[in-house]
């Protein structure tokens, strides 16, 4: 008897995942995460930074578009990007989307531009750490991660900082643990 539904080939060529985070010790593991997904759906890495500016513009003083003082910013960020990119390649330097991965930093408010990236660069997923905050703390912080889940046009996959993603001495080929504490995962 069938059923009617055909099983999704999740490889598809020329995959991109985007990585969107700050440039923290967590999302080191972020980032390693989205590397194992990349390579696990045979896809690309974008990692991306938002180099967050507040709607007005009052996070910095700004004389005009091109202001010494945001470009300044941006180039700082750019440079650490580098470094933390560089020292996540040296953790697993196997990892064939994490070697060939491309960093980008952009300015602007976090949660628009991750999803104005995600389109420009037509990937197939969006990947981003979550704090694990719940319920009124969600509600009173405002989640990068809610609004972009809310917004974006391509699936959303958040990785709680902090969250072992594949347990210890499973073997590869098994699924990643995407949300929620670690999963066990047969034999």
């Amino acid at each position: 008897m069938s059923t009617g539904f055909e099983p999704v080939n999740c490889k598809r060529p020329n995959q991109t995942l985007l990585v969107a985070i700050e440039l923290s010790r967590a999302s080191q593991e972020i980032v390693l995460g989205a590397a194992e997904l990349a390579e696990e759906l045979s896809a690309s890495l974008l990692i991306l930074h938002v180099v967050h500016e507040r709607a007005n513009g009052a996070c910095y003083p700004r004389t005009g578009a091109g202001s010494s003082l945001s470009t300044r910013l941006e180039d700082i960020a750019a440079a650490m990007l580098s470094v933390f990119v560089d020292e996540v390649r040296g953790r697993k330097p196997d990892l064939k989307p994490l070697r060939n991965a491309r960093a980008e930093v952009v300015p602007g408010l976090p949660g628009n531009r991750i999803c104005e990236v995600a389109e420009r660069e037509n990937v197939s997923m969006i990947v981003l750490g979550s704090n694990g905050h719940r319920g009124i703390a969600r509600l009173l912080a405002g989640s990068t991660a809610e609004q972009v889940r809310r917004t974006a046009t391509v699936p959303v996959t958040t990785i709680n900082a902090g969250t072992q993603l594949r347990p210890s001495g499973a073997p590869a080929g098994r699924p990643l643990a995407d949300h929620g504490p670690p999963r066990s995962f047969p034999a």
